[in-house]
């Protein structure tokens, strides 16, 4: 089936017993159910998700950029409320993990 990242509804189909395919839910949004949903708070992150899992069920099933997923989501976890503000109003990447982010955005 074709899969468009969307790890809000899988996240809720998976806690609500709609689905039960976690460790393909793992696989897609590179968390399990319970980290994912902490990082739904965080748009970002939503997209980063979503990308990754539309990536990884393309014909050739590659995800280049799984360094800079793991680098955003190490980041925001430990983020300061300061921090998440200079990211949000950075339009361009001149913060470097707002770059990874539009690289992630538009690459991925």
């Amino acid at each position: 089936m074709a899969h468009e990242g969307d790890v809000t509804s899988d996240v809720c189909l998976l806690e609500n017993g709609l689905i039960q395919y976690y460790c393909t839910f793992n696989a897609l949004y590179g968390f399990d159910c319970k980290e994912a949903k902490v990082f739904l708070v965080f748009p970002h992150m939503v997209t980063a998700m979503d990308k990754r899992a539309t990536a990884l069920t393309r014909v050739d099933g590659r995800w280049k950029l799984e360094v800079e997923f793991q680098m955003l989501a190490n980041w925001t976890q430990t983020a300061t409320a300061e921090g998440l503000g200079e990211f949000t109003a950075d339009q361009v990447g001149a913060n470097y993990y707002k770059n990874l982010f539009l690289k992630l955005k538009y690459n991925g």
